[in-house]
């Protein structure tokens, strides 16, 4: 399975698929592929010729193909049509195949005449109704954003408060703004009356070697928003009216571009401090006696939570004209409140931004997010890779339906014969659009069989991604095809044989964060994932009715059981002590990161240092690893902990560390710096980054996410005592064993 991913970028819950409907329903699990379309792949074949597509279902020519040397013909593997090669493959044989018709090349990548050339544009949008101090850092933050970003690259100010300020980029001899009022939207034809960016002299979206001078000077001048805020109350905030005029800018100035035979691809960087208080997009009222929004008030409809219907429709239209423009919405919350990502979490999941959580702009987990965003954007050999605005196509063996993808992509509605019922996430199509791409983005395609038996041996999925690379310009088609054997479900061995247990848990994963966004209901949701369980665990498992000591997991199954326990503690699914801000943008994560980050999630990668072995080993997620002779360094991908034991912290304490004839401590306190680096080079968003000692209030992350083996209820009484009625792994697997070999009446 690894290997797999390393050469093509997917992982499959089923690698054997089942004849019908009917047997992939006793299977629990749905028939998905989690695939990552731009995933980062060592000698990865590119050619420079055309493909040669399928005049009918528009398929490229794959492995999978039946070709006729002879007359020089192909059947399409996916609608059976037989039709002539070009006239460039008359000379192809048995013994010379194109590289597309090679088993090793099932993913390749096409150069595609490129139409257009591509601009670049990002819009900021900065909140000003913050003290001095966070301005500084916003502003800091924004110079930076000068300095790194490339000199081509075209950009635009705007700032809000009680008003939603445009700033002109270029002036003679003062600064000049558009102020505009930030209780009334105003649709994209009248905002371009009022600042006239299609036209050729507007002022508002320049290059950075333009008007990088002039705008230096602006931002270095920017002040806390001016209009005076009542005692006890919040100040106005006009979020939603500020990010509808960035959209409409960009709308206006996309518009213009493609008259010019242009194709400009842009972002919108929001950084907020605080909820919207004002006009469309209104979170809470200025009152501070009024709590923001949280989970009971949505669960039940409270008065609270009186805006969060409109403000969600609000921001699910401004998605619709963000699409159209391909822009995509970058968010950076920086606030010790709620901000609205809950409501406004289709306008980046539907663009395919980013979105992050901080409690200031001067943190660690803005400041190195932030210098990755910008990397992307500027430096070609950047860890995460950013591609321009892109297209993402799936074609499928006869009989077999796409009912939709999970992950941040825009459904391009179409009646298209492969659309299967119900819909699933972004469905009905085979086309979705993706206006910013990545190379960690991994969507979770989703598939339908039909209700009678197929007798066929294989089943194929191709997968096409058009994007535009980022610094050379280049429009790419890369084609990754997937063939799958078909057996019936009789044959269990076949199936237990391509079953990967990991992308099953991500996809269980992903389809419960889904199923929450409907209901809102954690008990509905564990019900759901415990049934799952419970019938994938009787298909695979051995044992003797009325007996749960027989029960025998196969080797590729034993893991999946705790994935999901750990899943159903995390605070992915728990509510308590979590605001629906947080938990917006923890499942946004989980639906676009690929498999080895979404495990992290689910299940927290544990490493142990002890003066022995400084080189850190992986143990278990248990409190008997928590003892007082080591470092645990857990990463839960949210967030990045080192936890010292009792006796390490007092080494640590004592300074120990720093005397010569210590230097196994010193050693041993410094172990984790290497692998915090990596992760912190590597994680995007970057995760909050905490050291804790044995003890103390810190430590409770750590504790919250490990198998609580030893309670105040009584244990194994090794390691550390987690105060918890939460039942421990153990007891959790034994139940489950109860319930496998119970004998249904």
């Amino acid at each position: 399975f690894y290997s797999i991913e390393d050469q093509h970028g997917y992982r499959c819950p089923w690698n054997v698929w089942p004849q019908s409907r009917m047997d992939l329903m006793k299977n629990g699990i749905p028939l998905s592929i989690l695939y990552t379309p731009t995933k980062k792949i060592e000698n990865l074949l590119r050619v420079q010729y055309p493909a040669v597509r399928c005049m009918k279902c528009s398929a490229v020519l794959n492995p999978y193909c039946a070709i006729d040397f002879n007359q020089k013909q192909f059947a399409c593997a996916y609608c059976q049509m037989v039709q002539q090669l070009p006239a460039s493959y008359r000379e192809i044989s048995d013994q010379r195949k194109p590289a597309e018709l090679h088993q090793a090349y099932r993913t390749m990548e096409y150069e595609l005449p490129q139409q257009q050339p591509e601009q670049r544009v990002v819009i900021f949008v900065v909140d000003i109704c913050v003290d001095e101090e966070e301005l500084e850092k916003i502003k800091a933050s924004l110079l930076l954003a000068l300095d790194v970003l490339p000199a081509d690259t075209k950009i635009g100010l705007i700032t809000f408060g009680t008003t939603v300020n445009v700033h002109e980029l270029e002036f003679e001899i003062c600064p000049r703004k558009v102020v505009l009022r930030g209780t009334i939207d105003l649709p994209p034809l009248q905002i371009d009356q009022y600042l006239g960016i299609k036209s050729p002299t507007q002022k508002f979206i320049l290059p950075v070697q333009q008007c990088k001078d002039t705008l230096t000077q602006m931002i270095e001048d920017l002040h806390v928003d001016l209009w005076s805020v009542q005692e006890k109350h919040r100040p106005f905030r006009s979020t939603g009216v500020a990010m509808s005029v960035a959209a409409s800018m960009v709308h206006c100035f996309q518009a213009s571009a493609v008259a010019q035979h242009k194709n400009p691809t842009a972002q919108i960087a929001l950084l907020v401090s605080g909820p919207c208080t004002a006009g469309p997009g209104q979170l809470v009222d200025t009152d501070i006696s009024q709590h923001v929004r949280h989970w009971p008030d949505i669960q039940n409809g409270t008065e609270v939570a009186k805006y969060c219907k409109d403000t969600t429709k609000f921001y699910s239209k401004l998605a619709e004209r963000a699409c159209e423009a391909n822009c995509s919405v970058n968010v950076f919350s920086c606030a010790t409140d709620q901000v609205g990502l809950f409501e406004l979490q289709q306008l980046v999941k539907q663009t395919g931004g980013t979105m992050m959580i901080s409690e200031s702009f001067a943190y660690q987990a803005f400041v190195k997010t932030w210098r990755l965003y910008l990397e992307q954007q500027s430096d070609s050999e950047a860890v995460i890779m950013q591609q321009g605005a892109s297209n993402f196509t799936v074609s499928c063996s006869q009989n077999v339906k796409v009912q939709g993808i999970i992950g941040p992509v825009n459904s391009i509605k179409s009646n298209s014969a492969l659309v299967g019922q119900p819909e699933i996430g972004a469905g009905g199509t085979d086309k979705w659009q993706m206006c910013q791409l990545d190379s960690d983005v991994t969507l979770c395609c989703v598939f339908d069989l039909p209700d009678q038996k197929d007798l066929a041996a294989h089943r194929c999925v191709q997968f096409r991604t058009e994007y535009t690379e980022q610094f050379s310009g280049k429009r790419i088609m890369r084609v990754t095809n997937v063939a799958f054997k078909v057996e019936n479900n009789e044959n269990i061995n076949g199936f237990i044989t391509g079953f990967d247990q990991e992308a099953a848990a991500c996809v269980i994963a992903r389809m419960s964060t889904l199923r929450f966004g409907q209901v809102f209901l954690t008990e509905e949701v564990l019900r759901g994932v415990d049934r799952t369980i419970i019938k994938i665990s009787r298909q695979f498992c051995k044992f003797v009715p009325n007996d749960p000591q027989s029960v025998k997991f196969t080797p590729n199954y034993e893991f999946f059981p705790q994935f999901l326990y750990h899943f159903r503690r995390s605070d992915l699914i728990q509510l308590f002590g979590q605001s629906p801000d947080e938990t917006t943008s923890k499942h946004y994560q989980l639906n676009r990161q690929t498999v080895s980050n979404m495990l992290s999630m689910l299940q927290p990668a544990l490493l142990a240092y002890t003066v022995q072995n400084t080189d850190g080993e992986p143990v278990f997620l248990d409190s008997q690893e928590c003892t007082q002779d080591r470092i645990l360094l857990m990463d839960s991908f949210f967030n990045l902990l080192v936890w010292s034991g009792s006796t390490v912290a007092a080494w640590r304490n004592a300074g120990y560390h720093l005397m010569p004839e210590y230097a196994n401590v010193k050693q041993l306190i410094e172990a984790p710096t290497n692998e915090i680096e990596e992760i912190l080079k590597a994680r995007y968003p970057s995760p909050r980054f905490d050291y804790a000692d044995q003890g103390t209030s810190q430590a409770r992350i750590l504790l919250a996410r490990v198998n609580p083996a030893s309670t105040h209820k009584g244990g194994s009484g090794q390691g550390e005592i987690v105060a918890t009625d939460d039942v421990s792994l153990q007891q959790f697997l034994d139940a489950l064993k109860k319930t496998i070999v119970m004998v249904e009446k």
